[in-house]
């Protein structure tokens, strides 16, 4: 018997509501599963918490930090629209900034 063995495993939760889930496990060659209640994960929606900055110089770059849920992927896109703009969907009329090729995390 060999112990002390890892497993690693690449996981994206799809489906479903946030909260709090027990891990169940099949060893090989069984059909049951455990469950162990003292292995757990957080689900959450992938959210942004804070900015590094609130100002910017137009036509002056400036890097920008976003902090928040682990959920940023190089195939994200932000953008900064105008104040006054009702939401963030493609028809929205002042997108002042996007980008989406250039994300690093």
């Amino acid at each position: 018997i060999e112990v002390g063995r890892c497993a690693e495993l690449s996981i994206t939760f799809t489906e479903g509501e946030e909260g709090l889930r027990h891990v169940c496990y099949s060893f090989q060659g069984e059909k049951r599963f455990y469950l162990y209640k003292n292995y757990q994960v957080q689900v959450v929606r992938p959210s942004i918490r804070s900015q590094s900055s609130n100002f910017y110089v137009r036509q002056v770059a400036k890097s920008i930090l976003l902090s928040g849920t682990f959920g940023i992927t190089s195939d994200d896109t932000f953008r900064f629209v105008a104040h006054d703009t009702p939401n963030c969907t493609s028809d929205s009329a002042s997108t002042l900034f996007e980008e989406s090729n250039s994300l690093q995390y």
